[in-house]
């Protein structure tokens, strides 16, 4: 083979990669079996997780606009997420890293690692950092965002009344966030 040939066959070869690294594919959260994607139809969405979840519908819903709280199928007390739609197809979707020991330190560590490693599967690479803050009477937060087109990570550290401070990671696909 001439050194010309090798060269074009070695750029190729560099090039596909990066290639395919621009064509990822649609976004979606997954809940174990269950991936779920922007547009998706409501009544199938609540279908397919419904064999694995309990589904409890928030109030304040419209002929336009729901919100559900996706718990562990049989204790509504592990908020595994969220899915909302808006005229009939999922316009957000949160996933909660924050199942097992989210106020330790273990469990905030194995949180993150959850959300990353996710990130990271996905090839999430161009992403940005920004933080955001508040205060209301009784209620101090801080947020941590991860923002990868329309994916991000948030981290968050809340203090309700005179409680005990708690943190909470989660993945959030939204329709109103950037493109890629």
């Amino acid at each position: 083979m001439n050194k010309r040939r090798v060269l074009t066959f070695m750029l190729f070869s560099l090039a596909m990669p990066l290639a395919a690294r621009g064509q990822q594919a649609q976004e979606m959260i997954e809940f174990n079996d269950v991936a779920l994607k922007l547009g998706m139809p409501q009544a199938i969405v609540l279908q397919q997780l419904g064999r694995s979840y309990d589904l409890k519908e928030a109030q304040g819903a419209t002929e336009k606009w729901s919100l559900w709280a996706i718990d562990e199928k049989g204790s509504s007390s592990i908020f595994r997420g969220s899915v909302s739609f808006n005229d009939g197809k999922v316009s957000n979707i949160t996933r909660s890293w924050s199942d097992d020991e989210p106020n330790t330190k273990a469990g905030l560590a194995n949180a993150l690692y959850g959300a990353f490693s996710n990130f990271e599967r996905e090839g999430k690479e161009a992403c940005t950092i920004t933080t955001d803050h508040g205060q209301n009477p009784g209620t101090e937060s801080k947020i941590v965002f991860l923002r990868c087109g329309r994916k991000r990570i948030e981290i968050v550290l809340i203090r309700i009344d005179q409680q005990p401070e708690s943190a909470i990671v989660q993945e959030v696909l939204d329709s109103r966030d950037s493109q890629p």
